[in-house]
């Protein structure tokens, strides 16, 4: 007779550990703490891993850290140049910017260009898609601030007269640039904060004449508040009205 002693063993093992298994799946369904003893068990083994393995560790965290610093320079840096308008300029949908490119000849690459004076007067006139149109170019240009801290080559940008307003860019202090119609040029220069303290001490103590040239106030003491360029009064800078 054939010995049924180990298979029926067998059997009745494989019965009992599915039983078990059952039971210990009935008793998480219901009660459903395994899982934090499982995730509690995992934190331990990985705090005992990483204190083992300190050369491991650091090299995880500074991968990590440089991932995360690469990723939020770009994500920064494209907000910044496509997404979000520069320091001083109120967000506002409406501002679009358009720009040119034309082919040397047909088969070349598009390459951007300047928009002329006559093309920028055709796109301001086209009034049901814009309400106004502003231009700027920029250029090196030599600033001399007539004092001792002597001339230096810095950046400009040669705008329209209605730049700032169109922006919504209200200046700390003098008038603007005159509205004009004509093509002659507006030769008041309008700088940043930071120069305007450089060379004046601070934006406000500046002193002008009626041509709006502009000097500090000991330069102005020092001339007896006569401009040496066209020889007018040099007084304080007027203030523009809040608006």
């Amino acid at each position: 007779m054939p010995n049924l002693t180990n298979p029926l063993r067998r059997t009745i093992l494989r019965l009992r550990a599915l039983l078990s298994r059952r039971a210990v799946d009935h008793h998480t369904d219901h009660h459903g703490a395994h899982w934090l003893d499982w995730l509690t068990a995992d934190v331990r083994f990985a705090l005992r891993y990483f204190a083992r393995h300190k050369a491991t560790t650091a090299i995880i965290v500074t991968v990590i850290a440089l991932g995360t610093g690469a990723n939020t320079l770009i994500f920064s840096t494209f907000q910044a140049q496509f997404l979000r308008p520069a320091p001083a300029v109120p967000k506002d949908a409406a501002h679009v910017r358009i720009w040119a490119q034309e082919r040397a000849t047909r088969t070349a690459r598009l390459e951007p260009r300047h928009f002329t004076q006559r093309e920028l007067v055709a796109i301001a006139e086209r009034r049901e898609i814009f309400r106004d149109v502003a231009a700027w170019t920029e250029d090196e240009v030599v600033l001399d601030g007539g004092d001792s801290t002597g001339a230096r080559t810095v950046n400009a940008q040669f705008v329209t007269p209605n730049f700032f307003g169109v922006l919504g860019v209200n200046l700390s202090a003098g008038q603007g640039f005159r509205q004009s119609t004509s093509d002659t040029p507006d030769m008041t220069a309008v700088m940043a904060y930071a120069i305007a303290e450089q060379l004046y001490g601070s934006a406000a103590a500046a002193v002008i004449c009626s041509y709006e040239c502009t000097f500090c106030r000991a330069c102005g003491e020092a001339a007896d508040h006569v401009c040496p360029n066209c020889g007018g009064e040099l007084v304080a800078r007027p203030k523009r009205p809040a608006s």
